[in-house]
Protein backbone atom coordinates (compact mmCIF):
# COMPACT_ATOMS: atom_id res chain seq x y z
CA UNK A 1 0.00 0.00 0.00
CA UNK A 2 1.29 3.28 -1.04
CA UNK A 3 2.21 5.80 1.73
CA UNK A 4 -0.60 8.58 1.78
CA UNK A 5 2.13 11.52 2.78
CA UNK A 6 4.47 10.21 -0.95
CA UNK A 7 3.87 13.15 -3.27
CA UNK A 8 6.87 13.13 -5.73
CA UNK A 9 6.90 15.95 -8.30
CA UNK A 10 4.91 14.16 -11.13
CA UNK A 11 5.60 16.61 -13.41
CA UNK A 12 9.59 16.16 -13.11
CA UNK A 13 9.42 12.41 -13.60
CA UNK A 14 7.07 12.72 -16.39
CA UNK A 15 9.54 15.23 -18.21
CA UNK A 16 12.45 13.06 -17.23
CA UNK A 17 10.10 10.09 -19.15
CA UNK A 18 9.40 12.29 -21.85
CA UNK A 19 13.21 13.02 -22.47
CA UNK A 20 13.98 9.60 -22.32
CA UNK A 21 11.59 8.01 -24.72
CA UNK A 22 12.29 10.46 -27.57
CA UNK A 23 15.88 10.10 -26.85
CA UNK A 24 16.49 6.92 -25.72
CA UNK A 25 20.36 7.45 -26.29
CA UNK A 26 20.47 9.93 -23.05
CA UNK A 27 20.16 7.02 -20.68
CA UNK A 28 22.60 4.98 -18.71
CA UNK A 29 21.16 3.67 -15.58
CA UNK A 30 24.57 2.44 -14.66
CA UNK A 31 26.36 5.79 -14.36
CA UNK A 32 24.85 9.47 -12.70
CA UNK A 33 26.17 11.01 -15.52
CA UNK A 34 28.99 11.09 -18.27
CA UNK A 35 30.21 13.00 -20.97
CA UNK A 36 30.42 10.93 -24.52
CA UNK A 37 31.56 12.28 -28.09
CA UNK A 38 28.43 13.77 -29.48
CA UNK A 39 27.29 12.23 -32.56
CA UNK A 40 24.02 12.42 -34.83
CA UNK A 41 22.17 10.53 -32.04
CA UNK A 42 23.24 12.21 -29.13
CA UNK A 43 24.16 15.70 -30.08
CA UNK A 44 24.39 17.20 -26.64
CA UNK A 45 27.50 14.42 -25.86
CA UNK A 46 25.62 13.53 -22.15
CA UNK A 47 23.82 10.72 -20.97
CA UNK A 48 22.60 10.10 -17.72
CA UNK A 49 20.04 7.96 -15.32
CA UNK A 50 17.00 9.22 -13.65
CA UNK A 51 18.86 11.25 -10.62
CA UNK A 52 21.42 12.32 -13.23
CA UNK A 53 18.02 14.17 -15.41
CA UNK A 54 16.64 14.95 -12.30
CA UNK A 55 19.43 17.21 -11.35
CA UNK A 56 20.35 18.40 -14.78
CA UNK A 57 16.82 19.72 -15.79
CA UNK A 58 16.05 21.67 -12.06
CA UNK A 59 19.67 22.45 -11.91
CA UNK A 60 18.31 26.19 -11.73
CA UNK A 61 16.36 25.06 -8.80
CA UNK A 62 19.47 23.91 -7.16
CA UNK A 63 21.30 26.32 -4.10
CA UNK A 64 24.04 28.19 -5.85
CA UNK A 65 26.71 25.97 -4.72
CA UNK A 66 25.52 23.31 -5.78
CA UNK A 67 24.43 24.21 -8.79
CA UNK A 68 28.46 25.61 -9.61
CA UNK A 69 29.39 22.11 -8.48
CA UNK A 70 27.17 20.55 -11.25
CA UNK A 71 28.02 22.44 -13.41
CA UNK A 72 31.86 21.65 -13.25
CA UNK A 73 30.76 17.98 -12.81
CA UNK A 74 29.32 18.78 -16.71
CA UNK A 75 32.45 20.41 -17.79
CA UNK A 76 34.39 17.41 -16.36
CA UNK A 77 36.89 19.83 -14.18
CA UNK A 78 36.26 17.43 -11.57
CA UNK A 79 33.58 14.59 -10.15
CA UNK A 80 33.61 14.62 -7.22
CA UNK A 81 31.69 16.80 -3.95
CA UNK A 82 28.42 16.62 -6.00
CA UNK A 83 25.44 14.00 -4.67
CA UNK A 84 23.04 12.92 -7.62
CA UNK A 85 21.57 10.94 -5.60
CA UNK A 86 20.69 13.39 -2.56
CA UNK A 87 19.96 16.43 -4.86
CA UNK A 88 17.98 14.45 -6.85
CA UNK A 89 15.92 13.47 -3.98
CA UNK A 90 15.23 16.78 -3.15
CA UNK A 91 14.11 17.60 -6.42
CA UNK A 92 11.85 14.86 -6.39
CA UNK A 93 10.56 15.33 -2.87
CA UNK A 94 11.33 11.88 -2.34
CA UNK A 95 12.97 10.22 0.64
CA UNK A 96 16.66 8.55 0.06
CA UNK A 97 15.31 4.99 0.75
CA UNK A 98 13.00 5.71 -2.38
CA UNK A 99 15.50 7.45 -4.39
CA UNK A 100 17.65 4.18 -3.63
CA UNK A 101 14.68 2.22 -5.72
CA UNK A 102 14.29 4.75 -8.48
CA UNK A 103 18.10 5.57 -8.92
CA UNK A 104 19.54 2.25 -8.67
CA UNK A 105 19.20 -0.75 -11.16
CA UNK A 106 19.87 -2.95 -8.63
CA UNK A 107 17.15 -1.76 -6.15
CA UNK A 108 14.31 -1.90 -9.01
CA UNK A 109 11.72 -4.41 -8.68
CA UNK A 110 12.23 -7.56 -10.56
CA UNK A 111 9.85 -7.13 -13.13
CA UNK A 112 11.76 -4.02 -14.64
CA UNK A 113 15.52 -5.55 -13.23
CA UNK A 114 15.66 -7.93 -15.45
CA UNK A 115 14.18 -6.79 -18.98
CA UNK A 116 16.82 -3.64 -18.48
CA UNK A 117 19.54 -4.98 -20.71
CA UNK A 118 22.65 -3.37 -19.01
CA UNK A 119 25.69 -4.74 -21.21
CA UNK A 120 23.46 -3.97 -24.44
CA UNK A 121 24.26 -7.26 -25.97
CA UNK A 122 20.66 -7.67 -28.05
CA UNK A 123 19.94 -5.00 -30.86
CA UNK A 124 17.41 -2.41 -29.75
CA UNK A 125 18.83 -2.44 -26.18
CA UNK A 126 18.84 1.40 -25.84
CA UNK A 127 15.09 1.81 -27.09
CA UNK A 128 14.23 -0.95 -24.96
CA UNK A 129 16.01 0.23 -21.87
CA UNK A 130 14.20 3.48 -22.50
CA UNK A 131 10.86 1.83 -22.71
CA UNK A 132 11.48 -0.13 -19.29
CA UNK A 133 12.81 2.87 -17.40
CA UNK A 134 9.60 4.44 -18.66
CA UNK A 135 7.24 2.11 -17.30
CA UNK A 136 9.55 1.99 -13.94
CA UNK A 137 8.91 5.40 -13.23
CA UNK A 138 5.50 5.34 -14.22
CA UNK A 139 5.08 2.19 -11.51
CA UNK A 140 6.92 4.58 -8.88
CA UNK A 141 4.40 7.46 -9.43
CA UNK A 142 1.39 4.96 -8.67
CA UNK A 143 2.91 2.73 -6.36
CA UNK A 144 5.72 4.44 -4.42
CA UNK A 145 8.53 1.49 -4.47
Amino acid sequence: MKNPNFKPNVKLLRRIKKLILANPNLLDMQLFMEKVTPDKHNICGTTACIAGWTCILEKEKLPVPQQIKLYKFMQLEYFHNFSFHLNGAKLLNITNSQANRLFFLHKWPEQFRVKYDEWGEEKGYVERNAEVTAKRIEYFIKHGV
